[in-house]
C-alpha cells in the first residue's frame, strides 16, 4: 500500500468514526428524548433482539444476574446496537460521497466545507 492509499484509509476511518460518533449522539437523543424517529430505532433494536441467539443471551444474563447487571447488559446491547447502526450508515454515507465525486466530478458537490476538504485531500 502507498504512502497515498495509506493516508487515504486513515482519512477515510477518521472521517467514518466523526461521523458514526455524531449519529450515534443524535440517535441516543431521539431515542431518549422520544423525539421523532424513535420508533425507527425501536423497530431497530427489536429487530436485534429477533436475531438468532440475541435474546437467549439476555434472557441468560437476566436470569444469572440481579437485576442491575441484567440492566447494565440490555443497556449495553441497546447502546452496541445504535453504535453499530450509526457505523455502518456513516460508512454507507462517505463511502457513497467519494463514489459520486470519482463517477461525476464535475457535477459532484459535497455537503459540508468539511467534506470538500477530506475529499481533496484523498484526491478524488
Amino acid at each position: 500500500m502507498s504512502a497515498r492509499d495509506h493516508h487515504a484509509a486513515e482519512l477515510r476511518e477518521e472521517m467514518i468514526t466523526a461521523l458514526a460518533a455524531e449519529k450515534n449522539a443524535v440517535a441516543r437523543t431521539v431515542l431518549l428524548t422520544g423525539g421523532a424517529g424513535a420508533s425507527g430505532i425501536a423497530n431497530l433494536l427489536l429487530e436485534r433482539l429477533a436475531a438468532p441467539g440475541a435474546m437467549n443471551v439476555l434472557a441468560r444474563t437476566a436470569l444469572a444476574c440481579d437485576a442491575a447487571t441484567a440492566g447494565n447488559a440490555f443497556r449495553e446491547f441497546v447502546a452496541s446496537t445504535i453504535y453499530a447502526d450509526a457505523q455502518a450508515s456513516a460508512t454507507r454515507e462517505i463511502d457513497g460521497a467519494a463514489q459520486l465525486a470519482r463517477d461525476d466530478p464535475a457535477n459532484f458537490q459535497a455537503k459540508t466545507r468539511a467534506q470538500v476538504a477530506a475529499l481533496e485531500k484523498l484526491q478524488i
